[in-house]
């Protein structure tokens, strides 16, 4: 079956305000008192009780306590009453003050701070649009560990954002958050493998990483990683593995893989064969607005194949397909000689009637 990757680079999937990235990162990374610091018995209890308040969404408390914490030196306090300044809780919103606790935390070389003040700089959050500032930050975090760190300087370097293009160091941070199982660069990683990109050129490397994205519900990786059983690239040909992987991706709504799933099933291969299904697989990305799919669907249309034959709707699915730019002048010429001009308006209508029905 002939295809093509799907989306070659995924670029900024992991973008969120403050409040839902941060915070998530905090209420992971520091569920329990992290950083080896030399913390007296009664500052860890002080960071615990403030931790539990803040999950209790007890922010009065939780300020209070992260606040006197922080003022004693405590990276990971600071970078809480960071946080509780950028979103306002227990606290007046202010993000200078929030700017200048990141930029504490961050200088005590705090992965989470140095992070936040990478992406504040970065989308231009609150502060000015600075890329060189982001890169810099980015790279802090990303030397301390920072998943989300490393994929960012990674998409800065592969773009050449704040930092001179370079996809050796592109390839490089992606394969640091890769290992660390950041589902987008695994699959970033496996196009650079295939491409040869920053890294010498390996179909089996590139064949890896998508399924590792796959396996954790990237929805392109398991197109590609279809795509790759389909055609023998980089591992063995498999028509059932390549099948099952088509389907999980076309389950999730990816328009390509609902059309390889459709030729698959019309061609029997790694499946049963079966028209019936071939048109359903159509029709749910013609629904989509797919012209390929809905050119599919007027040829299976015009044959009686998969379904009742039904010239009018097949001219409408034609009609649909060539809007998009889709069509074949052969098969055009073949489906005009089998209607009136009479089914040819009715099919246009029902097109009409479609696109009214479709718009967004």
């Amino acid at each position: 079956m002939n295809g093509s990757m799907s989306t070659p680079f995924k670029h900024r999937h992991r973008f969120f305000t403050i409040l839902v990235g941060l915070a998530g990162l905090l209420m992971c990374g520091l569920a329990t008192v992290s950083q080896a610091q030399s913390n007296t018995a009664d500052e860890l209890a002080a960071f615990e009780q403030a931790l539990a308040a803040y999950g209790e969404q007890d922010y009065d408390n939780a300020f209070a306590l992260f606040r006197g914490l922080a003022a004693a030196g405590d990276a990971d306090a600071q970078t809480y009453v960071a946080l509780m300044y950028a979103e306002g809780q227990g606290v007046d919103k202010d993000m200078g003050l929030a700017l200048e606790w990141y930029d504490r935390a961050a200088e005590q070389d705090h992965p989470d701070a140095q992070y936040a003040l990478g992406f504040m700089a970065q989308k231009g959050a609150e502060i000015p649009r600075d890329l060189e500032t982001a890169a810099k930050w980015y790279r802090r975090a990303a030397g301390n560990g920072h998943v989300d760190g490393q994929f960012e300087l990674a998409l800065l370097y592969a773009d050449g954002q704040g930092v001179p293009q370079n996809d050796i160091e592109a390839a490089r941070w992606f394969t640091e958050a890769a290992e660390q199982r950041h589902i987008h660069a695994q699959n970033n990683l496996a196009i650079f493998y295939l491409n040869g990109r920053g890294l010498a050129k390996d179909e089996k490397q590139a064949a890896h990483w998508f399924e590792e994205a796959a396996k954790q519900g990237h929805v392109d990786a398991q197109y590609n990683l279809a795509l790759m059983y389909d055609t023998g690239i980089g591992v063995e040909a498999d028509g059932e593995t390549a099948a099952q992987w088509y389907r999980r991706a076309a389950e999730a709504g990816l328009t390509q893989a609902q059309i390889a799933m459709g030729l698959l099933a019309y061609e029997g291969k790694g499946m049963e064969k079966s028209a019936e299904t071939a048109a359903q697989w159509f029709l749910i990305a013609a629904e989509q607005g797919s012209g390929q799919a809905q050119y599919l669907l007027s040829v299976l249309a015009s044959e009686g194949n998969g379904f009742q034959k039904d010239p009018v709707e097949a001219y409408k699915w034609l009609t649909l397909a060539k809007a998009r730019g889709v069509t074949q002048d052969a098969f055009e010429r073949k489906l005009l000689g089998m209607l009136s001009e009479r089914q040819m308006k009715k099919g246009r209508k029902r097109a009409k009637q479609w696109q009214e029905d479709h718009k967004r």
